[in-house]
């Protein structure tokens, strides 16, 4: 807040420069964007409830998490989702599912913008974002994977804490959430991790509902 003050007290200098003036503009944008993120990410952290199932569709799921991350990509990156068996489906919160899977995106492309800055030879035309959803032994195994900057061997443990981000624009509260939404589920998640390649794998077990019957169609 106090840039953003600084900055609006610049503007009202006569003798700044258009460009400055554009140039500051631009910067209380972002950082008022940074902020509503912050406080989006917050309370979403701060009134996680008790998961409502219902049984869900995993290609719809996959179709969603396909079309947001391709908008947040501008088609620079190239993503790929899969859904094993095709026809499979889940019981499970579907609001919960997509903000896990919407968060492990967004920090994968976040990962690839980040590779792409430091290092000369590598394009975001070069990103990758592979997530596949597979039903077996009882579990939904969720894998989202990038070819970005990866996650230092020291910073793993740091990761999944409340405003920890290793990102400039970051609010520290995506992973958080992901963590947090993982185990309302009753799931767990792990990461594997090196430059150039990052995997969060996130099992869900299956569900019983009163009166349903988790089941899933092989074609």
């Amino acid at each position: 807040m106090n840039t953003i003050s600084a900055s609006a007290e610049t503007l009202l200098q006569a003798q700044i420069s258009e460009q400055e003036r554009q140039e500051l503009k631009q910067y209380i944008i972002d950082e008022v964007n940074r902020l509503n993120g912050i406080l989006t990410d917050f309370l979403n952290l701060s009134k996680i409830k008790a998961p409502e199932y219902v049984v869900v569709k995993l290609t719809e799921i996959k179709q969603f998490i396909f079309l947001n991350l391709h908008n947040l990509a501008n088609e620079a990156t190239k993503i790929q989702c899969y859904v094993e068996p095709e026809e499979a489906t889940i019981l499970t919160d579907p609001t919960m599912l997509k903000q896990i899977l919407l968060n492990l995106g967004s920090n994968a492309l976040a990962a690839i913008r980040s590779r792409s800055e430091q290092d000369n030879d590598f394009k975001l035309s070069d990103g990758q974002i592979l997530c596949t959803m597979k039903l077996q032994n009882n579990h939904l195994e969720i894998v989202m994977a990038d070819n970005g900057v990866g996650i230092p061997e020291d910073l793993k443990e740091k990761i999944f804490e409340p405003f920890f981000t290793t990102q400039e624009m970051g609010t520290g509260l995506g992973l958080s959430i992901v963590l947090h939404l993982t185990e309302a589920l009753g799931g767990k998640i792990d990461l594997k991790s090196e430059f150039g390649h990052t995997e969060f794998r996130v099992l869900l077990p299956q569900k019983v509902g009163q009166n349903k019957e988790m089941h899933y169609a092989r074609s």
